[in-house]
Protein backbone atom coordinates (compact mmCIF):
# COMPACT_ATOMS: atom_id res chain seq x y z
CA UNK A 1 0.00 0.00 0.00
CA UNK A 2 1.39 3.29 -0.69
CA UNK A 3 0.85 6.58 1.05
CA UNK A 4 -0.13 9.73 -0.45
CA UNK A 5 0.17 12.54 1.99
CA UNK A 6 -1.77 15.80 0.87
CA UNK A 7 0.89 18.40 0.93
CA UNK A 8 1.12 21.91 -0.35
CA UNK A 9 4.78 23.09 -0.21
CA UNK A 10 8.13 23.91 -2.47
CA UNK A 11 9.96 26.39 -4.55
CA UNK A 12 13.58 27.80 -4.85
CA UNK A 13 15.41 26.21 -2.16
CA UNK A 14 18.34 27.43 -0.24
CA UNK A 15 20.78 23.97 0.23
CA UNK A 16 22.32 24.13 3.40
CA UNK A 17 21.75 20.96 6.08
CA UNK A 18 23.06 19.04 8.52
CA UNK A 19 22.91 16.35 11.05
CA UNK A 20 23.26 16.64 14.68
CA UNK A 21 23.92 12.75 15.49
CA UNK A 22 24.71 12.40 19.34
CA UNK A 23 27.15 9.57 20.82
CA UNK A 24 29.94 7.56 19.21
CA UNK A 25 29.92 6.80 15.77
CA UNK A 26 30.08 2.85 16.90
CA UNK A 27 26.31 3.44 18.18
CA UNK A 28 23.88 1.25 16.38
CA UNK A 29 21.91 3.31 13.91
CA UNK A 30 18.19 3.34 11.85
CA UNK A 31 17.79 5.12 8.71
CA UNK A 32 15.13 7.64 8.45
CA UNK A 33 13.87 9.88 5.58
CA UNK A 34 12.16 12.82 6.71
CA UNK A 35 9.38 13.75 4.60
CA UNK A 36 6.87 17.40 5.07
CA UNK A 37 3.23 17.82 4.05
CA UNK A 38 0.96 20.75 4.21
CA UNK A 39 -2.21 18.88 4.49
CA UNK A 40 -4.22 21.65 2.38
CA UNK A 41 -7.59 20.94 1.02
CA UNK A 42 -9.44 22.43 -2.12
CA UNK A 43 -12.52 23.18 0.78
CA UNK A 44 -9.88 24.50 3.00
CA UNK A 45 -10.63 28.41 3.43
CA UNK A 46 -9.51 31.55 4.79
CA UNK A 47 -11.86 33.33 7.75
CA UNK A 48 -11.37 37.10 6.41
CA UNK A 49 -13.32 40.25 7.19
CA UNK A 50 -11.61 41.96 4.97
CA UNK A 51 -11.15 39.88 1.89
CA UNK A 52 -13.82 37.82 2.53
CA UNK A 53 -14.00 34.14 2.73
CA UNK A 54 -10.87 33.04 0.51
CA UNK A 55 -11.07 29.53 -0.77
CA UNK A 56 -7.90 27.53 -1.19
CA UNK A 57 -8.13 28.11 -4.78
CA UNK A 58 -8.41 31.49 -4.11
CA UNK A 59 -4.29 31.68 -2.90
CA UNK A 60 -1.58 31.56 -5.45
CA UNK A 61 1.02 31.05 -2.41
CA UNK A 62 1.41 30.63 1.19
CA UNK A 63 5.43 30.14 1.61
CA UNK A 64 6.89 29.34 4.98
CA UNK A 65 10.66 29.25 6.10
CA UNK A 66 11.53 25.77 7.29
CA UNK A 67 14.55 26.03 10.12
CA UNK A 68 14.68 22.69 12.38
CA UNK A 69 13.02 19.11 12.25
CA UNK A 70 14.73 17.03 15.34
CA UNK A 71 13.96 14.47 17.49
CA UNK A 72 13.87 13.88 21.02
CA UNK A 73 15.46 10.22 22.19
CA UNK A 74 14.27 9.04 25.36
CA UNK A 75 16.79 9.16 28.39
CA UNK A 76 16.16 5.09 28.35
CA UNK A 77 18.13 5.19 25.20
CA UNK A 78 21.20 6.76 26.01
CA UNK A 79 24.66 5.70 26.77
CA UNK A 80 25.75 6.82 30.49
CA UNK A 81 26.98 10.45 30.40
CA UNK A 82 24.77 11.78 26.88
CA UNK A 83 22.36 14.62 28.01
CA UNK A 84 19.87 16.62 25.97
CA UNK A 85 20.04 20.33 26.36
CA UNK A 86 19.06 22.12 29.28
CA UNK A 87 16.15 24.10 29.32
CA UNK A 88 14.95 22.99 25.83
CA UNK A 89 11.93 21.62 27.59
CA UNK A 90 12.92 17.90 26.57
CA UNK A 91 13.16 16.43 30.02
CA UNK A 92 17.10 15.77 29.73
CA UNK A 93 16.13 13.59 26.30
CA UNK A 94 18.92 13.95 23.67
CA UNK A 95 18.43 16.03 20.57
CA UNK A 96 18.74 14.55 17.53
CA UNK A 97 18.99 16.65 14.70
CA UNK A 98 17.27 15.97 11.14
CA UNK A 99 17.24 19.08 9.29
CA UNK A 100 18.84 22.69 10.17
CA UNK A 101 18.52 25.25 7.94
CA UNK A 102 16.40 27.62 5.91
CA UNK A 103 14.33 26.58 3.08
CA UNK A 104 11.63 28.14 1.98
CA UNK A 105 8.25 25.85 1.06
CA UNK A 106 4.89 26.74 -0.51
CA UNK A 107 2.40 25.08 1.14
CA UNK A 108 0.21 25.72 -1.92
CA UNK A 109 2.28 23.70 -4.36
CA UNK A 110 2.26 20.12 -2.88
CA UNK A 111 -1.29 18.83 -2.80
CA UNK A 112 -1.25 15.06 -3.48
CA UNK A 113 2.66 14.94 -2.84
CA UNK A 114 5.07 15.17 -0.01
CA UNK A 115 8.43 17.14 -0.05
CA UNK A 116 11.49 14.99 0.83
CA UNK A 117 13.39 16.84 4.11
CA UNK A 118 16.27 14.73 4.53
CA UNK A 119 17.96 11.33 5.08
CA UNK A 120 19.70 10.64 7.75
CA UNK A 121 21.29 7.62 10.19
CA UNK A 122 20.41 8.45 13.83
CA UNK A 123 20.73 6.38 16.98
CA UNK A 124 18.76 3.28 17.24
CA UNK A 125 16.21 3.10 20.21
CA UNK A 126 13.29 4.71 21.37
CA UNK A 127 12.23 8.19 20.33
CA UNK A 128 9.40 10.35 22.49
CA UNK A 129 8.85 13.76 20.54
CA UNK A 130 9.50 14.90 16.96
CA UNK A 131 9.88 18.58 16.84
CA UNK A 132 9.53 21.56 13.68
CA UNK A 133 10.43 24.79 13.86
CA UNK A 134 8.65 27.14 10.93
CA UNK A 135 9.18 30.84 10.30
CA UNK A 136 8.64 34.16 8.51
CA UNK A 137 4.70 32.79 6.84
CA UNK A 138 3.67 34.80 3.62
CA UNK A 139 0.64 34.64 1.56
CA UNK A 140 0.10 36.05 -2.49
CA UNK A 141 -3.53 36.19 -3.76
CA UNK A 142 -4.08 34.94 -6.94
CA UNK A 143 -6.25 38.04 -8.15
CA UNK A 144 -3.11 40.28 -6.56
CA UNK A 145 -0.26 37.55 -7.33
CA UNK A 146 2.46 41.22 -6.77
CA UNK A 147 1.22 41.49 -3.54
CA UNK A 148 2.61 39.95 -0.21
CA UNK A 149 0.76 39.19 2.50
CA UNK A 150 3.37 39.34 5.77
CA UNK A 151 1.32 40.32 8.45
CA UNK A 152 0.80 36.61 9.32
CA UNK A 153 1.75 35.78 12.78
CA UNK A 154 2.00 31.76 13.78
CA UNK A 155 1.09 30.23 17.45
CA UNK A 156 3.81 29.11 19.43
CA UNK A 157 6.23 30.81 17.39
CA UNK A 158 6.38 28.96 14.84
CA UNK A 159 7.40 25.84 17.23
CA UNK A 160 5.25 23.05 16.44
CA UNK A 161 5.59 19.02 17.99
CA UNK A 162 4.30 16.06 18.17
CA UNK A 163 4.22 13.88 21.58
CA UNK A 164 4.99 10.34 20.30
CA UNK A 165 6.86 7.19 21.56
CA UNK A 166 8.52 5.18 18.74
CA UNK A 167 11.11 2.73 18.23
CA UNK A 168 14.01 3.28 15.59
CA UNK A 169 15.61 -0.38 15.11
CA UNK A 170 19.20 -0.86 14.60
CA UNK A 171 19.55 -1.13 10.62
CA UNK A 172 15.76 -0.76 9.76
CA UNK A 173 14.92 1.76 7.15
CA UNK A 174 12.19 4.30 8.22
CA UNK A 175 9.79 6.92 6.84
CA UNK A 176 8.97 9.67 8.98
CA UNK A 177 5.92 11.91 7.69
CA UNK A 178 5.07 14.80 9.11
CA UNK A 179 2.11 16.92 7.90
CA UNK A 180 0.71 20.51 8.69
CA UNK A 181 -2.75 19.82 8.83
CA UNK A 182 -5.18 22.38 7.21
CA UNK A 183 -4.95 26.14 6.31
CA UNK A 184 -6.49 27.02 9.90
CA UNK A 185 -5.70 30.73 9.06
CA UNK A 186 -7.72 33.59 9.91
CA UNK A 187 -8.20 37.21 9.59
CA UNK A 188 -8.00 39.44 13.17
CA UNK A 189 -9.52 42.49 13.69
CA UNK A 190 -6.55 44.84 12.86
CA UNK A 191 -6.30 42.80 9.58
CA UNK A 192 -3.22 40.66 10.43
CA UNK A 193 -3.79 36.81 10.22
CA UNK A 194 -3.01 34.21 12.77
CA UNK A 195 -2.43 31.21 11.08
CA UNK A 196 -2.61 28.08 13.79
CA UNK A 197 -0.89 24.96 12.02
CA UNK A 198 -1.49 21.40 13.43
CA UNK A 199 1.60 19.00 13.32
CA UNK A 200 0.83 15.28 12.63
CA UNK A 201 3.24 12.83 12.43
CA UNK A 202 3.39 9.05 11.09
CA UNK A 203 6.22 6.67 10.99
CA UNK A 204 5.76 4.42 8.25
CA UNK A 205 7.78 1.61 6.38
CA UNK A 206 5.74 1.62 3.09
CA UNK A 207 6.22 3.85 0.00
CA UNK A 208 4.84 7.51 -0.10
CA UNK A 209 4.48 10.13 -3.13
CA UNK A 210 6.88 12.61 -2.78
CA UNK A 211 8.81 15.34 -4.77
CA UNK A 212 12.53 16.22 -4.39
CA UNK A 213 14.60 19.19 -5.39
CA UNK A 214 18.20 19.10 -6.81
CA UNK A 215 21.25 19.04 -8.29
CA UNK A 216 22.10 15.98 -10.74
CA UNK A 217 25.58 14.40 -9.44
CA UNK A 218 26.10 11.53 -11.81
CA UNK A 219 24.14 9.57 -14.54
CA UNK A 220 24.55 5.82 -14.82
CA UNK A 221 22.53 5.62 -18.42
CA UNK A 222 23.03 1.47 -18.58
CA UNK A 223 21.01 1.45 -15.13
CA UNK A 224 18.62 4.25 -16.08
CA UNK A 225 19.56 5.49 -12.36
CA UNK A 226 20.84 9.17 -11.48
CA UNK A 227 22.34 10.08 -8.09
CA UNK A 228 20.53 13.41 -7.21
CA UNK A 229 22.21 16.21 -4.36
CA UNK A 230 18.77 17.27 -3.06
CA UNK A 231 18.73 21.12 -2.07
CA UNK A 232 17.57 20.42 1.47
CA UNK A 233 20.18 17.52 2.24
CA UNK A 234 23.87 16.70 2.08
CA UNK A 235 23.39 12.98 1.02
CA UNK A 236 22.71 11.82 -1.87
CA UNK A 237 19.71 9.74 -3.18
CA UNK A 238 19.33 7.24 -5.88
CA UNK A 239 17.16 7.68 -8.17
CA UNK A 240 15.36 4.89 -10.83
CA UNK A 241 14.28 7.31 -14.08
CA UNK A 242 13.45 4.56 -16.80
CA UNK A 243 9.53 4.83 -16.75
CA UNK A 244 9.71 9.02 -16.26
CA UNK A 245 8.66 11.47 -18.28
CA UNK A 246 10.98 14.25 -18.60
CA UNK A 247 9.75 18.04 -19.12
CA UNK A 248 12.53 20.31 -20.60
CA UNK A 249 12.75 24.12 -19.44
CA UNK A 250 10.97 24.87 -22.56
CA UNK A 251 8.13 22.43 -21.97
CA UNK A 252 4.20 23.02 -21.14
CA UNK A 253 1.96 20.38 -21.52
CA UNK A 254 3.79 18.06 -23.36
CA UNK A 255 6.95 16.48 -22.22
CA UNK A 256 10.02 16.34 -24.81
CA UNK A 257 13.08 15.89 -23.11
CA UNK A 258 14.56 12.08 -23.13
CA UNK A 259 17.77 10.60 -21.15
CA UNK A 260 19.98 13.14 -22.83
CA UNK A 261 18.51 16.07 -21.31
CA UNK A 262 19.65 14.17 -17.92
CA UNK A 263 23.24 15.47 -17.01
CA UNK A 264 25.31 16.26 -13.98
CA UNK A 265 24.68 19.91 -12.64
CA UNK A 266 21.43 20.25 -14.05
CA UNK A 267 18.83 21.41 -11.44
CA UNK A 268 15.42 19.21 -11.49
CA UNK A 269 12.57 18.54 -9.45
CA UNK A 270 11.13 14.96 -9.47
CA UNK A 271 8.25 13.44 -8.84
CA UNK A 272 7.34 9.49 -8.04
CA UNK A 273 7.48 7.00 -5.42
CA UNK A 274 9.78 7.32 -2.63
CA UNK A 275 10.96 3.67 -0.95
CA UNK A 276 11.59 3.13 2.62
CA UNK A 277 15.15 2.56 1.71
CA UNK A 278 15.17 6.07 0.71
CA UNK A 279 15.28 5.44 -3.00
CA UNK A 280 13.21 7.49 -5.66
CA UNK A 281 11.26 5.47 -8.38
CA UNK A 282 10.88 8.71 -10.96
CA UNK A 283 7.51 9.23 -12.58
CA UNK A 284 8.14 12.87 -13.91
CA UNK A 285 11.01 14.55 -14.17
CA UNK A 286 10.88 18.48 -14.75
CA UNK A 287 14.42 19.98 -16.23
CA UNK A 288 14.91 23.52 -14.51
CA UNK A 289 16.51 26.26 -16.05
CA UNK A 290 19.99 27.42 -15.82
CA UNK A 291 19.84 29.63 -12.99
Amino acid sequence: MRNTFVYAVLFPLAAVVLLGLPGCPCQPKGHVSVLLSGGLDVGDKVESAKLGDISLDAIASLVVTLTEISLDRSDDSEPEGEEGEEGDGNNGASKVVLFSGAVDIDLRDLIGVSQLISTADVPAGTYTKIRLSIENPRMTLVLAPDVVITDIQTTANGRLFVSSTFEIPEGQDSLILLDLQGLHLVETGSGKFVWTPQLRAEISVEPANVQVQGQIDSVDEAADTLMLLPDTSAELVLVHYAGAVIFLATDTDTPTGTEAALAPGVQVIIQGELTVTGEVNAEVIWILPPA
